[in-house]
C-alpha cells in the first residue's frame, strides 16, 4: 500500500515538474507581444467607438491607414496565444478578444460621454500619427478594455533572446 502511495506522489511529482517547465516558457512575453496587446486593446476601444459613438468614418480611416500594422500586431497575438495555449490556441485568442470587446462595451455603457469623447479624439488624433510613432501613441494611451486575460500576469522577458520576435 505505500508502495503505490509513494509510487502515485513519483508520478504527480513528474507531471508537476513538467507543468512547471511548461508554464515557465510562457511566464513572460516578448517586447513585441506586449505591443501587440496594447495595440489589440486600443483597436478594441475605437471599434467599439465607432459603433458607439458613431464613429465609423474616423475607425475606417484608423483601420485603412494603419492596416499593415494592425496585422503585424494580430500575427504577433496569434503567436503568442499558440505558444500558451498549443492547439487551443485560436479559442483562447477569440474567448480574449471577445473580453476586450465586452470591456470596452461595458465602459462606453457606463460613461457613454467619457467613453465617446476620450475614443473619438483619440480617433481623430491615431490618424495624424506617422507609421514609425504609432506604437508610441498607443503606449501613451490608457486603453478602456484594459490587459487582462491569460497575460494580464504576464511581464515582458528579461533576456535579450526572448525578446526578440521569432523569425
Amino acid at each position: 500500500m505505500m508502495a503505490k502511495w509513494l509510487t502515485a506522489l513519483g508520478v504527480g511529482a513528474v507531471a508537476i515538474s513538467i507543468g512547471v517547465g511548461a508554464s515557465a516558457a510562457t511566464s513572460c512575453m516578448r517586447k513585441d507581444e506586449k505591443m501587440a496587446i496594447q495595440v489589440r486593446a486600443m483597436q478594441t476601444d475605437m471599434m467599439v467607438a465607432a459603433l458607439s459613438c458613431n464613429a465609423s468614418r474616423e475607425y475606417n480611416e484608423f483601420v485603412t491607414r494603419f492596416k499593415s500594422v494592425l496585422a503585424n500586431h494580430t500575427t504577433t497575438l496569434n503567436g503568442l496565444f499558440a505558444r500558451i495555449y498549443g492547439r487551443g490556441g485560436d479559442r483562447e485568442y477569440l474567448r480574449y478578444t471577445t473580453e476586450l470587446a465586452n470591456q470596452a462595451s461595458l465602459a462606453s455603457v457606463t460613461d457613454m460621454n467619457g467613453f465617446c469623447e476620450s475614443s473619438v479624439a483619440s480617433l481623430r488624433q491615431v490618424v495624424t500619427v506617422a507609421l514609425q510613432d504609432f506604437e508610441s501613441f498607443v503606449v501613451g494611451r490608457k486603453a478602456f478594455a484594459s490587459n487582462s486575460g491569460p497575460t494580464a500576469a504576464m511581464g515582458v522577458c528579461k533576456t535579450a533572446a526572448a525578446n526578440q520576435p521569432k523569425s
